[in-house]
């Protein structure tokens, strides 16, 4: 019995409560800005400018995400307070996985050449947390977009499950 009752607690205290509380972790996919800040907008620009095709655009998206900004595995308690803060304004280092989604999810769709239901956010278990990573609809297949995954040795098309 209490087996089952921390069972329940973990996935209340790990899985749901997290998910009611944090920005752009929820249950459902986040509102995107109308209007860009000045340096993000700066950013997708130049991603278009070197982008040729979807698929070019969504690893130069990638690309700037991961060189800009880190995951790691104990950091997203370390650094929790940066799990609050709007990734759209944050300085270089580590960001959350949720945080590098939406700022993915953000560049792709304000370029044109992804709608939002083109990606899927998902949640899963990882270390003891959970972890979010997304999946991209590149004309007929699927992507993954793991950018916080990148810390731990994960490549672009790829994502982090279970312990790593």
């Amino acid at each position: 019995m209490i087996a089952i009752i921390l069972v329940f607690l973990y996935i209340v205290g790990v899985y749901v409560l997290p998910r009611l509380i944090v920005p752009n972790y929820g249950f459902r996919k986040g509102p995107l800005p109308n209007i860009l800040p000045e340096k993000v907008q700066k950013e997708l620009d130049l991603l278009k400018k070197n982008s040729i095709s979807r698929e070019a655009f969504l690893k130069n998206a990638y690309d700037l995400v991961t060189t800009e900004y880190q995951g790691g595995r104990f950091k997203t308690l370390l650094d929790i307070n940066r799990a609050f803060q709007n990734p759209l304004t944050m300085k270089p280092g580590y960001m959350h996985c949720h945080n590098q989604n939406y700022l993915i999810r953000v560049f792709l769709v304000k370029s044109g050449y992804f709608h939002d239901g083109d990606i899927e956010v998902h949640t899963v278990f990882f270390n003891f947390f959970t972890h979010q990573y997304l999946k991209v609809k590149v004309d007929t297949s699927w992507v993954y977009v793991d950018p916080a995954a990148k810390a731990m040795g994960i490549p672009f098309g790829k994502r982090a499950f279970l312990f790593g």
